[in-house]
């Protein structure tokens, strides 16, 4: 599937001078958001799934107002549609999906992953990541696949409201990784994975999805007011 820029993206006005003009302005905004970093890779952290079917045949990210396994707040789809726009302006990026929690379900990774194709996200640029259960696994798989992969620039995106706890989860794998990583049964090459990475100069930055949707769409704004 081809990726392009569709109609809800709030810059296609049928005069190509002024469409031009708003997606070099909205270009610049989401690359100000990853710090003027260009990323090499993007992972979309899982916010849960729900059967959107009575007979749970078919699988969704999460609404905001949905709750995840842990009975808060969802917010998956806003990070799905989130790497959706940002993946347009990182054109080089992969895309990782992410977690498989309960055997009776889907992957929340597989879920993700056909929601970002149906986006127009091309399949290729996407790796499922299905050895997290939690955030922790989330950003210790991600670091893995840095280190596998010699990604530097990683990015992570997510909602707002789990970045202060994700960030510092992130700090104290280095900080207190007795405390962090103490239930960890493969904390040795965990840590080994985080020495690598830090040496090879690999940094992970945290976005926030709720920036990134009012740019795809006006109509975001209300919806992510609404929630607050």
């Amino acid at each position: 599937m081809s990726e392009k820029f569709s109609g809800e993206k709030g810059f296609e006005t049928g005069n190509l001078e002024d469409d031009e003009r708003k997606k070099t302005e909205k270009e610049a905004r989401i690359k100000e958001i990853f710090k003027n970093e260009q990323p090499d890779a993007i992972s979309v952290f899982s916010g849960g799934i729900t059967a959107k079917t009575i007979n749970k045949e078919e699988y969704k990210p999460t609404a905001y107002s949905d709750v995840d396994n842990h009975g808060l707040i969802g917010g998956g789809k806003a990070r799905v549609i989130a790497a959706a726009e940002a993946s347009l302006f990182f054109p080089e990026a992969k895309i990782v999906t992410n977690s498989f929690v309960k055997k009776d379900e889907p992957t929340h990774a597989q879920v993700m992953a056909d929601e970002l194709e149906k986006l127009g996200l091309s399949e290729s640029r996407i790796i499922l990541q299905i050895n997290s259960i939690n955030t922790i696994s989330e950003l210790v798989e991600f670091i893995k696949l840095a280190v596998s992969n010699n990604w530097k620039n990683a990015a992570v995106i997510t909602n707002d409201f789990q970045i202060p706890r994700a960030q510092k989860m992130y700090e104290l794998m280095y900080e207190d990784p007795d405390f962090i990583l103490k239930e960890n049964p493969e904390r040795n090459k965990v840590e080994e994975a985080l020495r690598r990475f830090k040496n090879n100069g690999g940094k992970i930055s945290f976005v926030e999805a709720e920036k990134i949707l009012p740019l795809r769409s006006p109509r975001y704004s209300k919806l992510i007011e609404a929630v607050k």
